[in-house]
């Protein structure tokens, strides 16, 4: 799914994930969680999107790139690149 939000005065797209429905809570509550920073809100384990400074995303946009945002989940939170795509990968066994 495609959403649109303001952030920082310039308009931002993001994919949100929507997973099967018979995926596991663990794989359900990372998705849910990237979701809801992306969004805008914090993630439960007090994760926040932060865009690159105002250089960077002039720098994108001048070479035609899209900006990379940072999310620094806790080790042990779902929504953590390497833990969703470990509970995947128990999933899919």
């Amino acid at each position: 799914m495609l959403s649109f939000r303001e952030v920082n005065g310039e308009t931002v797209a993001f994919m949100l994930a929507e997973p099967p429905d018979d995926a596991p809570p663990e794989i359900r509550e990372g998705i849910a969680r990237r979701n809801l920073v992306a969004m805008g809100e914090p993630c439960p384990c007090g994760a926040r999107f932060v865009m690159p400074n105002r250089a960077a995303r002039r720098r994108a946009t001048r070479n035609g790139e899209a900006c990379r945002v940072t999310v620094e989940h806790d080790g042990h939170c779902p929504a953590v690149t390497a833990n969703l795509h470990a509970a995947i990968a128990r999933w899919r066994r």
